[in-house]
């Protein structure tokens, strides 16, 4: 399991396995974590999320929360924090649920200005983020596909 996204012409992949990015001429970074069973607690799950790779001083602060749609109709929680020092860095999370599985998009800048100025370009491109389900059954009708049509 997998998710998909194409990025635009100019921004720059910077790991080998595809999941974390840079817009061009910023600071600002992104990461996808891989498709994933989610947990029972959807809310504790966010909130780790928020926190984390955070120092234990660090205070987290929602700037917004709203809940979206992708481009695909799958359901799209997005939350802007502010992180206070000693870290202060604006940040993004996107909390993707494709039936029960999710994945998490982070974006990240160390200018609250910046991320505000590519907030719309960012949320635009991580809008089309889509589950590949190409090793994993997870609905009925996929038993169907492998088999072909029932005989007559």
């Amino acid at each position: 399991m997998n998710i998909a996204v194409a990025l635009p012409p100019g921004w720059r992949i910077e790991s080998q396995d595809g999941t974390a990015a840079r817009v061009p001429d910023t600071a600002i970074t992104l990461s996808i974590a891989p498709l994933q069973q989610l947990p029972d607690g959807p809310r504790a799950y966010m909130q780790q999320r928020l926190h984390e790779g955070l120092g234990p001083d660090a205070v987290t602060k929602v700037v917004s929360a709203v809940d979206v749609e992708s481009t695909s109709g799958w359901p799209v929680a997005v939350v802007q924090t502010q992180v206070d020092p000693p870290d202060g860095e604006s940040r993004i999370h996107l909390f993707y649920k494709f039936l029960y599985h999710g994945a998490v998009a982070v974006v990240r800048s160390p200018s609250a200005r910046e991320l505000d100025e590519h907030r719309q370009a960012i949320l635009d491109v991580l809008g089309t983020v889509s589950p590949v389900w190409d090793d994993e059954i997870v609905a009925l009708g996929q038993l169907w596909e492998r088999v072909g049509p029932p005989r007559s």
